[in-house]
Parts: C-alpha cells; structure tokens; sequence
C-alpha cells in the first residue's frame, strides 16, 4: 500500500492513485477542462455547503482524483466535506457505477476517460443539488456508501421536518442520479470504444498495462486522440477487419507446402481426392451421402503430405500510392491495410517494410520481428537507418499521414526490388493504390525476375481506380472497395498471409 495523502474530502485515495491522476491531468486538455468546471460550480454554488473561490481548485482536484481512486482501486470511505460526502453517496446510489469498475479492469487511462464523465455530470448538477438541500446535512459525512441518501439530513424549505428532504431536494437528488448514471452509460461505451481503438493501433495495447508502466501517459494520449476524430477510428475499424477476414479465411487454406508420399484417409479437404469431393456433388443420393459419411468420418481418401513448411514467411514489403487523387475513401483504405500488415507481420514474427510513395519515395520504415522501427531516410546511394519508435508510433503516423503529388511506380518499385536483392525474394510485395500510374519497361523486367524466383506481388486498388494498369505488375489484384468482404477474405488471405 502506497502513502496515504494528508487530506481527503470522502475517499483516501493512495499518493500513488493521486499521482497517476494529476499526471494524466497535466498531459490531458480534456481533463484539464473538465476540473476547471467543476471549481467553477464550487465557487458559483450556492448555500453553506458551497466552496469559497480560493479553495475550489484545489477541491475539484482531490475530489476528482478520489473519484479516479475509486475506479481504479477500492480506497476507504472517510469524513470530509459534506458536499463531496454527499455527490459521492448519490454515485454510490446508481448502481451501474459498480459495473463501470468492473469494466475498467484498474486501467489507469480508461478510468481517467471515465472520470472525466462522472465530473461533467457532478458539475452540471452539483449547484442545484446544494442550493436544495444545504441545511445541515451531517449524515453524509463519513458515513457508508448510500448514506445521505432520501432520508439523511435536515430539509431544506417550508414543511420539511427534522430528518426529511423538501419535495425539491428529493427532485435535485433524482436529477443528480440521472446525471451520473447517463455519465456512467457514456463512460462505459466510451470505454470500450478506446480499448478497441488501442487494440487496433499495436497487439495488447488496449489492456491494462503492468504497474511500471502506469506512469507513462502516452497511452492515454493516444486514446483521446483516436476517440476524437471519427476518422481514425474508422480507419482501424477496417485494419480490424482486414486482419479477421484473412485470418478466418486462411484457416480454410493448405496448411503448407510439401511432397505428396502417398494416400491416408482423413477429412482435410486440401488433400482430398477429386473423386472423393466428386462424390459430394454426385446427384445419386446415396452416394453423396456416402461421400458425406466417409468426410465426417475422417475417411475419405485424401493425399499424404510429408515435410510441410509454413508458407508465406518472408518479409512484407508494403508500397502505399500517396499521390493526390488517393485523398478522401482511397486513403483510408490504404491506411488501413498498413496498420493491418504491420500488425500481421509482428504477431507473425516477419519483418515489415513500408514506403509511401507519390512520383517518388516520401517516406520509408522497417518493423523488426522484435517490433522496433527503424527509419530509413535516404536509399541511394547509402541506406541511412536511424531508431523511430514502437508500433504503436508507426501506426500513429500512418493515421496522420496525407496524400499529395503526382504518382510514378517506378521509383517504389525500384526501392522495393534494392530492398529484395539482398534479402529473401519468398516475400509478399503488396502495392496499394488506385492504379493511375505506369511503370518502366526495366522496372517490369526486373519485376519479373523476382516473381519468378519466387517474389509475390498483390495489388490492392482504391478509390475506383484503373485495375489493367496494374494486373500485369501483380499476380493477384484486388479492387478493395468494390468486393463483396468474402471475396476480399479468400483473396487478402494471399496477400497478408496469417502462418498455419
């Protein structure tokens, strides 16, 4: 257990819990906002249950880190302040609260996007609630969670006995608890929505990091800025799904490459017999049931396959067409299929190289299979390498990333084939673009001199663009925005192979 701090208005949150709060404070505008407004209703309240101007910041302040306190871990009810005492008993009253922490799972960063919902809510309706029930209200001080509830307290107003509310403080208690619980509805979607936005920037991002790591407020930066522009989230949305349709899809594939040895029996409709699948479309009735029979039973006859590999482990090298005519729907998908990549090639333990590209190279990075990026800034006539970052920053900056210029392929491919002549030509070079560029007949020659070896060239086409001018570059292309999401399974399982 961590120090307790000196004071505490309801709750003892830890110096440790305080801490991670100010913080994420000092690194958040929204927070920022939100305890500035709440001090505000402090000062602006009415009745003896109000906060003088001098002491209101520093209020909002404890009295939002012991609402954080009390969403990341369970500090002990104390006697403070009759206001906080009471804002905090009518939380307690809602009873989604309690699910809002189970939810968070005592992430620090979810909690504060949390936190700043339930202060906008008490702020909103922290006045009201004072100014109809500011009589002596000393039954919220220190009591239980739930005191100072309906019947705690001396009314306020005419025909309110000793121990009971006016009509008005029991409809400003009400107010309040409305307040909080649609606070705590957002915050919970809001929630979830961050987790999955995080998840989408780098594997495991959106779970609670380990203790040592809760000091570091980039993850919560990273969450406030994809949670605020609609864009990005729907650019991961679709990295999302890019990655589970390929990789749903490539578990229905051949699970490697071999030398067939012989016959077995078995249920693998990769390996069965052409006669046996026959048998299942035969429109003799019984024997297509027999061949169903045979199947489930794991007793068709099917090839045997000795020496299997995984296939599809080399590199991937991603060509993104930054040109101008890729603004607005194009560039979206072309952000997405880079964070979907990368994403492939970390949980596949692949090296990852991207370029971005207009008529010429804009920008390049390589992933290691640790998950470091490097920065390539120059490529001729010397590769200067230098260290950017984690995943995460990689993604981050495809997300801001924009389009402009004119288009040439040569040059991308140029890079990517200098890239290859020294490395593993069982790649998988993937060209995202809307297709409105040529390349140079030495450029297609030594093109195809790497698909020949074994190089793999796919090409996805965005924004409508002209998918001939790009077929005879690439053995397979894909109209992404123009496919039905089955047929962008079967064929992206190609192109961002998921290993067996």
């Amino acid at each position: 257990m961590f120090f307790q701090t000196d004071t505490a208005l309801a709750y003892s949150a830890s110096r440790w819990d305080r801490f991670r709060w100010e913080s994420r404070v000092a690194s958040s505008d929204a927070l920022r906002t939100s305890e500035n407004v709440l001090a505000d209703s402090l000062r602006t309240a009415d009745g003896s249950a109000g906060v003088d101007g001098d002491r209101a910041y520093d209020d909002a302040r404890t009295f939002a880190g012991e609402v954080f306190a009390r969403l990341t871990e369970d500090p002990e009810r104390v006697e403070g302040a009759a206001w906080a005492g009471k804002a905090q008993s009518l939380i307690d009253e809602v009873d989604e609260f309690d699910g809002l922490r189970a939810a968070l799972g005592h992430d620090p960063d979810l909690a504060a996007i949390a936190t700043k919902h339930l202060l906008d809510a008490v702020a909103a309706r922290l006045p009201s609630l004072l100014a109809s029930d500011d009589s002596d209200d000393s039954g919220d001080e220190g009591g239980e969670p739930g005191e100072g509830g309906e019947g705690a307290g001396a009314g306020a107003g005419a025909g309110a006995g000793a121990g009971e509310l006016s009509e008005e403080a029991k409809r400003q208690r009400a107010a309040f608890r409305a307040a909080v619980r649609r606070a705590v509805s957002e915050a919970t979607e809001e929630v979830s929505e961050a987790r999955e936005a995080l998840d989408g920037l780098a594997p495991g991002m959106g779970s609670t990091p380990p203790t040592h790591e809760q000091e570091d407020t980039t993850r919560l930066s990273l969450a406030e800025m994809l949670l605020a522009n609609p864009e990005f989230a729907e650019v991961l949305r679709r990295a999302g799904k890019l990655r589970r349709l390929a990789s749903s899809n490539v578990r229905k594939r051949a699970k490697g490459v071999g030398t067939v040895v012989g016959l077995e029996r078995g249920d693998d409709l990769d390996r069965i017999l052409v006669e046996q699948l026959a048998g299942l479309g035969s429109d003799d009735d019984i024997e297509r049931l027999l061949a169903i029979r045979d199947l489930i039973d794991g007793e068709a006859m099917q090839f045997r396959i000795e020496g299997s590999e995984p296939m599809g482990r080399g590199p991937i090298v991603l060509l993104v067409d930054e040109s101008g005519s890729m603004s607005g729907n194009p560039e979206k998908w072309a952000k997405a299929v880079v964070i979907a990549a990368i994403r492939q090639g970390v949980a596949e333990n692949r090296p990852v190289h991207v370029a971005y590209f207009d008529s010429r190279i804009r920008s390049a990075y390589s992933v290691a299979v640790d998950g470091t990026v490097a920065n390539v800034s120059t490529f001729a006539p010397v590769v200067e390498v230098s260290p950017f970052g984690s995943v995460a920053d990689l993604v981050r900056e495809a997300l801001t990333r924009r389009a402009a210029g004119g288009t040439d392929f040569g040059p991308a491919f140029s890079w990517a084939l200098d890239l290859l002549d020294a490395g593993d030509d069982r790649a998988d070079l993937v060209l995202v673009t809307d297709g409105y560029a040529t390349a140079s007949d030495d450029v297609r020659e030594r093109l195809l001199a790497h698909r020949e070896a074994g190089l793999r060239v796919y090409g996805l086409s965005v924004g409508g663009g002209s998918v001939d001018s790009i077929a005879d570059l690439c053995d397979e292309v894909v109209p992404l925005d123009r496919v039905p999401e089955d047929e962008i399974a079967e064929r992206l399982a190609k192109t961002v192979p998921t290993s067996p």
